[in-house]
This record gives structure tokens, sequence and C-alpha cells, in this order.
């Protein structure tokens, strides 16, 4: 292409390659139309799709300040019924405590009122007249159930935990029951009446768990009283029948002397075994349990105790042994 140069700011060109420039200006300009529409397609597609989003997240949003409004509603009822339970709470913790310390209260002047009251019986029970009329009462049933609910429910009580001191209203009024118990078993009718009655062997069986079961030591008195109960039971003939019924009674027996320090309990212990091992129906077989639990060296042993009461029993025990041998062997020959 020749050009012609006029001047420094204009050109001279050809008719054709002017034509050739406007044909290539007008292919640009198409493009660009073409590039621009084709944009313009997307972005409106991307901008209909952004809207629809922008409209479906309006939406959502909507839906979220609604259960906002909705959750913080029942938030303020939920803080409200709180609040008020919290106010129910303190008003029946207030009535509680009020209802526990009356509760308390006539529950120690129940106790006090019964240590009292068989107190008075217990000393009563010593007469012979007395019994007589205990027996015969129509509430004496009563009062051997109540006996083994009291028993039991101290045990469960105080078993793990702090023993009553024995000058409390609650431990005089165990003590008392049993010393009752033991009085009416020391008479004769009394002994029938409780060895022929269910009530009076569940009491026995009570006092035989306790023994084995409360802490040495701390319930000396009260184990004497039943240790006495059972001894007086056991002179009965169904007594002692009931008593040598119990598989238990020798071992339990042996072990509660071995590790009762108390030298009454250790003396009570060994007189209701020298009643066991002294019946004729069940001498032998209470006599080779015993032997089992408490060897005849340590049987004499204990016969040279510095008790004079248990070297007795221990001798009179195993006299009893040597006799019950002497029968045995007499038989085998």
């Amino acid at each position: 292409m020749n050009l012609e140069v006029l001047n420094k700011s204009e050109v001279i060109i050809q008719k054709v390659c002017l034509q050739n420039i406007v044909n290539e200006a007008e292919k640009i300009k198409t493009l660009f139309l073409t590039i621009f529409a084709q944009n313009e397609k997307l972005a409106s597609a991307r901008i209909q799709n952004l809207e629809s989003e922008l409209c479906k997240v309006l939406s959502e949003r909507t839906e979220i300040q609604a259960d906002v409004i909705h959750w913080k509603s029942q938030l303020d009822l939920a803080v409200k019924d709180v609040q008020k339970e919290k106010q129910e709470q303190v008003h029946l913790r207030s009535e509680l405590k009020e209802l526990t310390d009356k509760l308390s209260e006539q529950s120690e002047f129940c106790c006090s009122l019964g240590a009292a009251c068989c107190t008075l019986l217990w000393k009563i029970s010593r007469q012979e007249s007395a019994i007589e009329t205990l027996v015969s009462g129509c509430k004496n049933s009563e009062f051997l159930k109540l006996t083994c609910i009291a028993v039991q429910g101290y045990l469960a009580a105080y078993r793990t935990s702090d023993w009553p001191h024995h000058n409390t209203d609650e431990a005089k009024f165990i003590l008392s029951i049993c010393g009752i118990i033991t009085n009416v078993a020391a008479s004769s009718q009394g002994r029938e009446y409780l060895a022929s009655c269910q009530e009076g062997c569940e009491v026995m069986n009570t006092f035989i768990s306790f023994i084995g079961k409360a802490p040495n030591g701390k319930s000396a008195q009260i184990k004497i009283l039943m240790l006495m109960s059972l001894y007086n039971f056991s002179i009965n003939s169904k007594g002692i029948k009931f008593l040598c019924s119990k598989r238990d009674l020798i071992p339990l027996l042996a072990k509660h002397f071995k590790e009762e320090k108390d030298a009454e309990n250790q003396l009570r212990t060994l007189k209701l075994v020298q009643s066991l091992v002294c019946d004729e129906t069940c001498a032998s077989v209470c006599i080779s349990e015993l032997l089992q639990y408490l060897p005849k060296s340590q049987l004499q042993q204990m016969s040279k105790s510095s008790t004079p009461d248990i070297q007795i029993v221990s001798l009179e025990i195993l006299s009893e042994v040597a006799a019950c041998k002497t029968s045995t062997d007499t038989h085998k020959s």
C-alpha cells in the first residue's frame, strides 16, 4: 500500500485500503456485539440464579426469624415456668423442713414415750402375775411383732453407722423390750407361750440375727438380754427343739464368744451353748458342731479363765462332751 505523506498529521490512503479497514472494523464490531450478547446472556442467567438464591435465602431467613421469635417465646415461657417451679420448690422445701422437724419431734416424743412405757413394763414383768396378764392379753402377738420390727429397724439403721449411746431413748426402748421378752421367757408360762406361737419364734430368730450382725462391744447390754432370752427359751421342750433346728446357731455362738470381749456376754453365750449340748435330743449333733468351732483344747483353756463363772460353765460343757463321747463309744461297742 502506497501512502503519500502530506504533512505530519495527515496520511493519504487508497479507497480499497480504507474499505478493508472499514470491513475489519465492522467484523470487530460484530464480534464485540456477539461477545457482549453472550456475556449479557450469561450475566442475565447468573443474575436470575442469584436473585432466585437471594429469594430462597430471604425466605429461609424469614422462617428462621419466625423460628427465633417462636423459640424466644418458648424460652420466655420456660424461664417463667422455671422461676415458678423454683418458687414452688422453695415453698415445698420450707414445708418439707417444717414437716421433717415435726416428724422428728413426734419421733423423739414417741421414742421417749416408748422407752418410758417399756421401761415401766420391763419392771412390772419381773412379777409372775404380770407375766400371766401379758401372755393372756389380746395385744400380745402385736407386741411380739412390734419387737421384731423395732429390733430389725434398729439394726438396719445403725449397723453401718454410728451406734447410738446406751443412754439414748431409742437404745433404752430396744433394751426395755428385750428385757420384757427376757422376763416373759423366764416364766414357765411365758416360755410355753413364746415357743407355741409363730410370733414368739420369730422374736427368737430376730435375736439370733441381731447377735450375729450387731457390732461387738457397742451393743453388749442388748445382746446380754437377748442371750438370756434365748437361754430361758431353751428351757422349754418346744423351745430347745426350735433352737436345735437352727444349724447355724452353734457356729454363730462360737464366733460371738471369740469376738465379743465383754465377760458377761461370753458367760451368757456359754450358758446358751451349755443348754444346747445338754439336751438329749440334739446333744450329739450340737457337741459335734461345737467342737468344730470351739475345739476341746480351747474349752480347756476357757476352763482356766480368770472369770470364775466362765470357768464353771466351761468345765460343765467339757463334762457333757466327755459324757457324750463315752455314750457314743458304749453304743459302738
